[in-house]
């Protein structure tokens, strides 16, 4: 990977982009602050969370640039900064991106990370942007039919997750993405992480993960795990 400085930011990129570009997405970070938001009382599930920011660099690139907030109780005390113990949390969340994609998923594709400070730090992520995404909450409560037709495809997404042991914690409907062409997108690794069990053991906490989702959120009952992960078993 390539790195450089600006400021006390330090950035890591690979080569998809030229350096003109990467030093833009740098100068962004640098000079752009992302403050946290205060969520509302009752928020969605989606007007509740945290929007990265989005940079067009030109006509043809637009990247995604996530920074790292705490939730929790912890927001109130201490919502952007991290202690480091082990690797970054970008560096992680960056390199399991980086195996995803590698073995086939379809995820947004990891450009880099960038990292202010040491012990206590702040964080970003850089990934490509999506095309018109429209997340698959959104679309199984206003258009169940063309949820459900989708159904099979991101079955297929989450199958490579379990082939090569990806435990992506908080895989869910609102972390799915979907295309201008229909194709799906998972999101938000943060947590995600290499499973040590089998992979029957994988795909029940998929299935369970799933169903509890489709229950919390009040999604149509053809969205419901049963229908669906028994391809798995």
């Amino acid at each position: 990977m390539r790195s450089m400085v600006s400021g006390n930011i330090r950035f890591f990129f690979n080569d998809c982009f030229e350096e003109e570009v990467l030093h833009k997405i740098a100068a962004a970070i640098s000079k752009v602050s992302f403050p946290p938001r205060e969520k509302p009382e009752k928020p969605d599930i989606l007007e509740g969370r945290e929007k990265p920011a989005v940079l067009q660099i030109d006509d043809t690139v637009e990247v995604v640039i996530k920074q790292y907030l705490r939730g929790g109780i912890l927001r109130h005390f201490v919502r952007e900064h991290y202690i480091h113990l082990g690797s970054f949390r970008p560096t992680a969340e960056y390199r399991i991106l980086e195996f995803a994609s590698n073995a086939g998923v379809r995820v947004p594709e990891p450009v880099g990370y960038a990292v202010q400070g040491s012990l206590l730090y702040r964080a970003w992520l850089v990934t490509k942007k999506i095309p018109e995404p429209v997340n698959f909450i959104r679309l199984c409560r206003s258009q169940e039919n063309r949820a459900l037709a989708l159904m099979p495809f991101i079955m297929d997404n989450i199958r490579l997750l379990i082939e090569n042991r990806i435990w992506h914690v908080d895989l869910h409907p609102g972390n799915i993405l979907i295309d201008e062409n229909d194709r799906n997108h998972l999101i938000d690794f943060d947590k995600a992480r290499i499973f040590s069990g089998s992979r029957t053991r994988l795909a029940d906490k998929y299935c369970r993960r799933w169903e509890r989702a489709v229950k919390k959120y009040g999604l149509p009952a053809s969205l419901s795990a049963r229908h669906h992960f028994h391809i798995f078993s």
